[in-house]
């Protein structure tokens, strides 16, 4: 699980807050990305609030207030047209199940942590504003703009500017979106750092795993994660070079 630094708990602790609700639709079960959330939904409820959560279908987290809206049927199918028409019907009903458990619950602070389909999410949260007129849009931007893929600039900056408040993970963050998107009230974003990952621990000492792998000098980086240009793997090899 992550520990979220306590200044991203602390943008849910000051504002008007009998429930909170987070809406993440990739929420998968035995993931980073569901570890990330798992820290956020757990840490708000021992802070003492009233916290639900619309996950993916696999997510794993156990506990009563977890709904596990979000299921991937086109996954099944092969790339085209076709299948991508089948993703956007089956990401809009299971977003506008969402909106049915909004009403049902009525909470006074809704967080999306993640956005995958601009243009239906653009609707669903002019729909959510209509219905709850007086709750808190929150957006975690963990991307300020997608990464290797095709968007609507227009499309994402009016997501930016119906939600509340955004968080983004770091000032350069913060500055690329102010950059991207100039409209965007700089008030209303948040820099929070992405957390660390509690259950790391180092089971052996350096010295051993470095001389189990013949690596006695200390000329060597480790680097973990995918091997894309947003990870930053250009600017370690400038940075070795």
């Amino acid at each position: 699980m992550f520990h979220i630094k306590h200044i991203l708990i602390k943008v849910f602790m000051t504002l008007d807050h009998n429930r909170i609700v987070i809406v993440d639709p990739i929420c998968i079960g035995k993931s980073g990305i569901e570890e990330y959330t798992e820290g956020l939904f757990k840490g708000l409820i021992e802070n003492g609030l009233d916290v639900y959560l619309f996950s993916h279908y696999s997510c794993s987290i156990k506990h009563k207030n977890v709904f596990k809206i979000f299921l991937i049927i086109s996954e099944r199918l092969s790339d085209g047209i076709f299948r991508k028409s089948i993703r956007a019907i089956e990401y809009f009903l299971q977003m506008l199940c969402s909106v049915i458990l909004l009403i049902k619950y009525r909470p006074k602070i809704i967080h999306f942590n993640w956005l995958i389909f601009n243009p239906i999410d653009l609707i669903i949260l002019k729909i959510i504003k209509k219905i709850f007129p007086n709750s808190k849009l929150i957006y975690t931007a963990h991307n300020v703009v997608p990464h290797n893929s095709k968007y609507n600039k227009k499309n994402l900056q009016n997501i930016y500017l119906i939600c509340d408040k955004i968080i983004v993970h770091g000032q350069k963050l913060k500055l690329e979106l102010q950059n991207n998107f100039p409209l965007i009230n700089s008030k209303k974003i948040f820099s929070s750092f992405h957390g660390n990952k509690k259950k790391i621990k180092l089971e052996k000492p350096s010295c051993l795993i470095s001389s189990n792998y013949n690596l006695e000098s200390n000329n060597y980086i480790l680097f973990t994660g995918l091997v894309n240009e947003n990870k930053g793997v250009d600017y370690l090899l400038k940075t070795w070079k």
